[in-house]
């Protein structure tokens, strides 16, 4: 084979229709007007804008060989694919094909016939052709690559190709957005990849990647293909894939498996798929090679049959793909050859996206600005340089919130030292500084810090300070929900503490940063001989009241106004430790109020960076961002697709449900650094993925649920609804901009979908979640009722019916923890949102609150380190849900025993109602009542109604408690996951020196262990309840059926006694009936008064008697018969009976109203008369 030099074309004359520059070749039609969607047909790098799309012809070769069918390749009038005798063919000449069979004379020698069909003697690009016949609203744009230069490569074909359509007259004419669509063939859809790339992430080309809404792909090699990368294969590729000129070495090299270009388009394309319509057809027919020696004309081995792209790199592997194959070759694909059906299907395809496209263009889009909205919290742990810097100090932690492209730019440690650099703020007195702790989410403002450093024995026992109320009241730790600290074997127990509460006016949510104000408290003496007084817990009340009726006016004096929000803070009376025998002991450790300096950047600890969404696509640049806060980037190793990508998992449907990442702590150690000849400690890094348990409200459930919905059926972000954009629902947003995004968002899920992921809707059991069925609002126990929307399958529209009754539901959340370094711990897992209606014993089963009211309040330094906190946090997942609320609502274990025991006492009552009632009734009283009267039809029916009703009560109770043994399970499932994941942890912090050094983190993982196996075991016995009382049931509906048996048995002995009863006495009468019958029938015969019998000779004989008799007899019988046996004759003849018997009583009421009017008639008459006789007399 005669090789073509690379850019050159098949002849030496470039054809005139085609110029080397790139353009549109065809654009069908021309005119912008009655079209509304741009579809943009992108052939291979050096294909023809138009045979590309073309069916090839069937040629037959007069004197078939290799040797000819290359030298017709090379005459330039016709381009060969196969050197079989029959092959097919696309012809380079242009203008009219022959309308019949002819021969062209390629040279003197060699003739070869072209059979062209009678039909269709011009083939046509199916883009300008078939499209536009299904779908005249489109716009069909042909492009050419041009001629390729030895320079380019793929991302500068996709700049010219932009730069086209930004050029193109007809978008340009429109005014608003146009929607584009891309058919794209064999490397073309390289091309198509990178112009989408590029127009996303540029202002220079418009709007053109929001514009596009889908490609189409005809066997792309997504992937990379050796065969087009090959340079002993590029004329072979050159000739069967008909290309106009030869691709350079450069573009061609490029094109290889795996190559960096591709894989830099695969990564920039995959977060811009989710939101396009993507069709994949791949071939799957091979094409016959030739392998070609760049230094030899001639081939030096013989034709092989390979496939140009492999199947596994024409498939994107994306949930919105649709994989298609075609029964044709490399080339074929881009025409559909070989199945007409492929075509007509893709056809109706493109028609629907072009209804979208056009539905979706025209509709009004709001913003959603979510990562502007969405806040990074950001908590720095310092030494209090008011104490002075040592080991018994208290740490002060101060907090900043950032919006995530805020805290992107500037980073964690920027964004705390923007925080201490602000000025304190100043009060009356000049006084400034900071405390122990900051409520960050709920004010502005914290009291109380200890007026000397309190030793490690006494600081062990102060807890986290709680929030200020505006009323001063004493409440209990039971009382505010709140529970003691968990502790572990050989750690004291607190007391309960004594808190004072206030509520002032703040806004709930704080936009910026916080600033902790330290307040004005009692002289040290006159409170603690408050306190010494009071011997009582009223006396006490009392005292600490006024205490906080004092901080109420510099507390509303401080506070720094905002809008339409609601803050809370707090004041805490450290508890009363097992240790001090006397509330006298406690007034030898006084706490005051003190000034207190800014807290230094030398006396930084560590950070703790919190999102509160578990969206994938945030982590790497978070991670990346608090690493190279640190000088190194650190976050590499945790961001390896072993410690990260492969722990995904994505199920097999798109349901959102279906994506988690697996339960797993893995740690890893950062390369040592030799500094002045001295091996410094490797530094250890840790990820932790783990599953806990949470809630949520019924109503925000359901609103979740049709929002998700309501995404998934649109496809895309855009155009966001208004109701969405207004949203006061920040998770709303961020669902609606995120969903099955790439990377994905992981949304919160509901027990049964953590239980059973692959399941793709779990909405029935969601709904009858036990959690739910004990806390909903049923009618007359609250006036509240949430009216959420009921989806329902109404011309695809969602209708409001009746309002569902509110209450709680379970949900599996995920705890996603890193620790980079020795400074930094970085967490994301969502927040149940609050409503208005929620009090603050609900703030309490919050995993963020839990957390941050723990180490806002550690005067006792159990955080020294990032190890410390990992393991706190970690002891907090796991117990927030069971050990830190004290609402009724949110006991979830208790109410699990609640409802057990409800169905164990249904079961009892159960079975005292079976053994009075199975048994009362003997078997001839049983249609009787208890007076022995004989029970009527709707008494019957009654009775039965009953018995109904109470069946399907125990058949309730018998699937609520399969549902509760199904959810202890799957919460047992929890708890074995999470076991195993702090089982890993803990022989982690075990094993590496460093953790080794954090006896607080390995005593708070210790304690999470002890937790798990003490709800396992709780969950195993009430798992043995549920299953004893489920048997209890299975047995009684055994007993019942037994008994329904026996009762039958009887029944069925009765009914045989009466039937025996009544053979003996029919048998009875049929003796007699045998004995008078033939007497009756002499009798009968005699007594007839005939000619015979009586000699009168007028008297009928016995021929004219039974000539009338026996006919007359028969008749009737066989009409009886046919009435007793049919079964419509005899509905007819009720019928009619009801007829004749409604026109009988007609008659008769008809004749009685007759003869009433008469009678009344009468009387008035009568007494007309009577009264005229006696005016005359």
């Amino acid at each position: 084979m005669s090789s073509t030099p690379p850019g050159t074309s098949r002849s030496d004359t470039p054809v005139p229709s085609h110029p080397e520059q790139c353009g549109f070749a065809t654009i069908e039609p021309r005119l912008v007007h009655g079209t509304f969607v741009d579809f943009i047909a992108v052939p291979a790098i050096g294909g023809d804008p138009e045979l590309t799309w073309t069916k090839r012809l069937q040629v037959d070769f007069a004197q078939p060989s290799p040797r000819l069918a290359r030298s017709i390749s090379n005459t330039g009038s016709a381009t060969l694919v196969s050197s079989a005798a029959s092959a097919l063919l696309t012809p380079i000449a242009h203008g009219a094909f022959p309308k019949h069979s002819t021969t062209w004379p390629i040279n003197d020698t060699s003739p070869i016939r072209l059979k062209f069909p009678e039909k269709e003697p011009n083939p046509l690009a199916w883009p300008t052709h078939e499209l536009r016949l299904a779908d005249s609203r489109a716009r069909v744009l042909l492009y050419d690559h041009g001629k390729p230069r030895e320079t380019d490569d793929l991302f500068e074909l996709a700049r010219r190709l932009l730069k086209k359509l930004m050029e193109d007259d007809g978008r340009k004419q429109k005014e608003k957005s146009r929607p584009l669509f891309f058919l794209c063939h064999s490397t073309g859809g390289l091309v198509a990849k990178a112009a989408i790339a590029i127009a996303a992430d540029s202002e220079e080309y418009g709007n053109i990647a929001s514009q596009c809404f889908g490609l189409t792909f005809f066997a792309t090699p997504h992937r990379g293909s050796s065969y087009l990368a090959s340079a002993e294969f590029s004329e072979s590729i050159f000739d069967v894939m008909n290309l106009r000129w030869q691709v350079p070495s450069k573009l061609r090299k490029s094109l290889s498996v795996n190559h960096q270009d591709q894989l830099r388009i695969a990564n920039l394309f995959r977060p811009i798929s989710t939101e396009l319509k993507i069709f994949s057809f791949f071939e799957a027919v091979d094409t016959e090679l030739l392998i070609h020696s760049p230094s030899s004309s001639i081939e030096t081995a013989a034709p092989f049959r390979a496939p140009i792209t492999s199947i596994r790199s024409a498939i994107l592997d994306l949930e919105n793909e649709h994989e298609i194959p075609l029964q044709t070759d490399h080339t074929g694909t881009a025409a559909f050859e070989g199945d007409e059906e492929p075509l007509q299907t893709h056809l109706q395809d493109l028609k629907a996206v072009i209804n979208d496209a056009i539905k979706f263009s025209n509709a009004s889009n709001y913003e959603l600005d979510v990562d502007e909205n969405v806040h990074v919290e950001i908590n720095g742990f310092f030494e209090d340089p008011s104490l002075g810097v040592s080991e018994v100090s208290p740490l002060t932690m101060w907090s900043s919130r950032k919006s995530l492209n805020e805290f992107l730019k500037i980073g964690p440690r920027k964004s705390l030292q923007a925080r201490l650099q602000e000025p304190a703020s100043q009060d009356a007195r000049g006084r400034r500084g900071s405390v122990i702790g900051i409520a960050r989410e709920r004010s502005n403002h914290t009291d109380t810090i200890p007026d000397r450093p309190p030793s490690r024995r006494s600081a062990q026992h102060v807890d986290q300070v709680p929030q200020l109320q505006s009323r001063p009241s004493i409440q209990s730790d039971a009382d505010l929900g709140v529970t003691d600290r968990p502790r572990g074997n050989g750690v004291e127990q607190p007391s309960p503490s004594v808190r004072i509460q206030r509520e002032a006016s703040f806004p709930s949510e704080i936009s910026g940063d916080s600033d902790p104000q330290f307040l004005r408290a009692p002289s040290p003496k006159r409170r603690l001989s408050a306190v010494q007084s009071a011997s009582d817990p009223a006396e006490l009340s009392r005292h600490l009241g006024s205490i906080s009726r004092s901080l109420a006016p510099e507390m509303a004096a401080e506070a720094r106004p905002h809008s339409n929000v609601h803050l809370k803070s707090s004041l805490d009376v450290p508890r009363v430790n097992q240790g001090l025998q006397s509330l006298g002991e406690l007034a030898d450790k006084p706490f005051v109020l003190t000034p207190s300096k800014k807290a230094d950047t030398s006396s930084h600890k560590f950070s703790w960076i919190h999102v509160p969404f578990n969206h994938t696509g945030w982590v790497a640049p978070i991670l990346k961002t608090v690493s190279e806060d640190g000088a190194r980037n650190s976050h590499l190793n945790l961001l390896h697709e072993d410690n990260w990508s492969d722990k995904h998992v994505k199920g097999r449907h798109a349901a959102p449900h279906a994506r988690f990442v697996k339960p797993l702590c893995i740690h890893s150690t950062i390369e040592a650094q030799r500094q002045r000849g001295v091996r410094r400690p490797s530094p250890t890094q840790l990820a932790l993925y783990l599953p806990y348990l949470h809630w949520d409200s019924y109503r925000q459930l359901l609103e979740r649920r049709q929002l998700i919905s309501k995404r998934m059926k649109q496809g895309r972000v855009r155009p966001v609804p208004e109701e969405v954009s207004k949203s006061k629902s920040l998770e709303a947003k961020v669902v609606w901009q995120y969903l099955g995004s790439e990377p994905p968002l992981h949304c919160r899920r509901t027990l049964d979908q953590f239980g059973y992921p692959n399941l793709r809707n779990t909405r029935a059991r969601d709904d009858d979640q036990i959690l739910y069925k004990r806390t909903k609002e049923r009618a007359g126990t609250s006036p509240r009722k949430s009216k959420p929307p009921k989806q329902t399958k109404k011309g695809e529209k969602l209708t409001q019916e009746s309002p569902v009754a509110d209450g709680k539901v379970l949900m599996v959340d995920q705890l996603w923890l890193w620790m980079i370094d020795q400074k930094s711990v970085v967490t994301l897992f969502p927040r149940k949102e609050s409503s208005v209606a929620e009090g603050r014993l609900y703030r309490q089963g919050d995993l963020r609150d839990s957390i941050y009211n723990e180490i806002n309040g550690d005067l006792s330094r159990h955080c020294e380190n990032c190890m410390d906190f990992a393991a706190l946090v970690v002891l907090h997942a796991v117990t927030v849900l069971f050990e830190r609320t004290q609402h009724r609502d949110l006991q979830v274990l208790r109410i699990f025993e609640e409802s057990i025991s409800i169905l164990t006492e249904k079961m009892t009552q159960s079975f005292k109602a079976f053994r009075t009632q199975g048994f009362q009734n003997k078997t001839g009283d049983y249609d009787r009542n208890e007076y022995g009267q004989v029970l009527t039809l709707e008494e019957k029916m009654e009775r039965d109604k009953k018995i109904e009703e109470q069946n399907k009560r125990d058949l309730s109770a018998l699937l609520e408690l399969r549902d509760i043994d199904d959810e202890l399970s799957t919460i047992g499932k929890l708890l074995a996951q999470q076991r195993e994941t702090v089982v890993q942890m803990l022989e982690h912090y075990r094993s590496v020196e460093q953790f080794k050094q954090s006896p607080s983190g390995l005593e708070y993982l210790k304690q999470a262990l002890d937790h798990i196996y003490e709800y396992e075991k709780q969950i195993d016995e009430m798992r043995g309840n549920a299953n004893l009382a489920n048997q209890s049931f299975k047995d009684l509906l055994d007993i019942k059926q037994k008994q329904a048996n026996v009762d039958e048995a009887r029944m069925a002995r009765w009914q045989a006694d009466v039937s025996q009863n009544q053979s003996r006495s029919i048998m009875i009468f049929t003796v007699i009936t045998i004995i008078f019958l033939p007497l009756t029938f002499f009798t009968g015969l005699f007594g007839m008064n005939i000619r015979q019998w009586s000699g009168v000779a007028t008297n009928p004989n016995f021929h004219t008697v039974f000539t009338y008799a026996i006919p007359i007899t028969v008749a009737i019988i066989l009409t009886a018969l046919f009435v007793a046996f049919n079964d419509s004759i005899r509905e007819y003849a009720i019928i009619l009976k009801k007829i004749a018997t409604g026109i009988a009583l007609d008659a008769v009421a008809t004749t009685f109203k007759i003869l009433g009017v008469r009678w009344a008639a009468h009387k008035v008459r009568s007494k007309h008369q009577l009264g005229e006789e006696c005016g005359g007399g």
